[in-house]
């Protein structure tokens, strides 16, 4: 391993990478990736699209991008999957919202409130058809949208409840602008978050090398998510616990 590493390290010298990734991960994953690039790689060009998963999907076998980064990516023979990450969607509010305080909710306690949807171009959208199909009563949609940014800026504002994952929300979350509550479902619903490369393509350095980093943001996005889970089930638990004396 220390000898690939050092061979990596002389080969990347020069060269580009062009990557087609989704609008959710520039809030925080793409400019960590790209730092650590800039980092280690000064003189590697980096040319970055954003796009839906199946645009940077397409995208890379059109041959118009070295690497896309997609959520939810439907298989494909000229496709190869470099690494994937899984995140769990939640029911995004502000944090005095009702449903802030919940330690899960499930899609019918959501839907007493105001529902911010996503449109097709979304992965989400497919991941919540089960649900709202098996909502039996009239949902209040305010809006449905492809835009992660208005949706999250709307959520924060009280408007009405969005659904995603984790990412793209790690500036709020810690500012304490908005709270990520995981859906309450038979089976956990992931967005599973691809790094993907042309099938059959040998990967240059420069390329080899944004991957590499690219697992490794994702994989630590995955650690967060999994202690940020556990701590927020340990303070609502507190809290109940403590209501529970109180009374």
């Amino acid at each position: 391993r220390l000898s690939t590493e050092l061979e990596l390290l002389r080969g990347v010298r020069r060269g580009s990478v062009s990557v087609a990734a989704v609008e959710g991960l520039n809030a925080d994953l793409m400019p960590a990736v790209l730092t650590q690039m800039h980092r280690r790689y000064p003189t590697i060009q980096i040319h970055v699209r954003t796009c839906g998963s199946q645009q940077a999907a397409q995208a890379v076998i059109q041959g118009d991008a070295d690497v896309g980064i997609g959520f939810s990516v439907k298989r494909h023979d000229n496709l190869r999957q470099c690494t994937m990450g899984r995140f769990a969607l939640g029911a995004i509010v502000p944090p005095k919202h009702p449903i802030a305080q919940l330690e899960r909710v499930d899609f019918a306690q959501c839907a007493a409130f105001p529902l911010i949807l996503p449109t097709p171009e979304l992965s989400m959208h497919d991941l919540l058809q089960p649900l709202l199909a098996h909502h039996k009563r009239a949902l209040q949609v305010l809006l449905e949208t492809s835009s992660i940014e208005l949706a999250k800026s709307l959520a924060e504002r009280g408007v009405g409840i969005f659904f995603q994952s984790r990412l793209g929300l790690e500036r709020e979350l810690r500012e304490g602008r908005l709270v990520h509550v995981p859906l309450d479902t038979p089976t956990t619903l992931y967005s599973e978050l691809g790094v993907y490369v042309r099938a059959g393509r040998t990967l240059p350095s420069a390329l080899d090398a944004f991957n590499r980093i690219a697992a490794d943001a994702i994989e630590s996005r995955e650690d967060e998510e999994s202690i940020a889970l556990r701590e927020w089930v340990a303070r609502t638990q507190t809290a109940a616990t403590a209501a529970c004396a109180r009374s």
